[in-house]
C-alpha cells in the first residue's frame, strides 16, 4: 500500500476495508514491527535536507497507528532510532530527539486515543 502526501504534508493512508481486501480478524497479526528506515536517504534523493525527511517519517506514524487500530492490531512497534544514529553529527541527533518529542508533544492527544500504553526510549 502507497502513502501519499496530502496537502496538510500528512501521510494519506486509505481506510482498510478488511472484508473487501478478504482479511479475516482471527487471522490478523495480534503485534506488528516495524523499523523506520530510509528517511534521511529519500529527503536527500529527493533533494531536501536531512530534516525534512525524519519530519516526514514522524508525519507518517500516526496513520500508520489508525490503520493497525482499525485492522485490529493491539500491539505495533517501531524502532525509529538505532544505535548507529548516535554516530551522526550532534546537530541531527538534537534534532531526531525533538522530532521524537514533537511526535509524544503534538500527538500526544491522539495517540492516547489508539490506547498507547507505553514509549519506551532506550539509548
Amino acid at each position: 500500500m502507497n502513502s501519499k502526501r496530502s496537502s496538510n504534508g500528512k501521510a494519506d493512508i486509505p481506510e482498510p476495508n478488511p472484508a473487501a481486501a478478504g482479511l479475516k480478524k482471527e487471522m490478523m497479526p495480534k503485534h506488528i514491527a516495524m523499523i523506520v528506515d530510509g528517511n534521511r536517504r529519500w529527503s536527500v534523493q529527493q533533494g531536501y535536507s536531512e530534516m525534512h525527511g525524519y519530519n516526514a517519517g514522524r508525519k507518517t506514524l500516526m496513520p500508520l497507528l489508525r490503520l493497525c487500530s482499525n485492522l485490529q492490531i493491539k500491539v505495533a512497534s517501531f524502532f525509529v532510532f538505532s544505535t548507529e544514529n548516535w554516530s551522526r553529527p550532534t546537530k541531527e541527533v538534537d534534532f531526531l530527539m525533538k522530532v521524537v518529542e514533537d511526535l509524544l508533544r503534538i500527538d500526544g492527544d491522539e495517540l492516547n486515543r489508539y490506547a498507547l500504553k507505553r514509549v519506551q526510549l532506550k539509548k
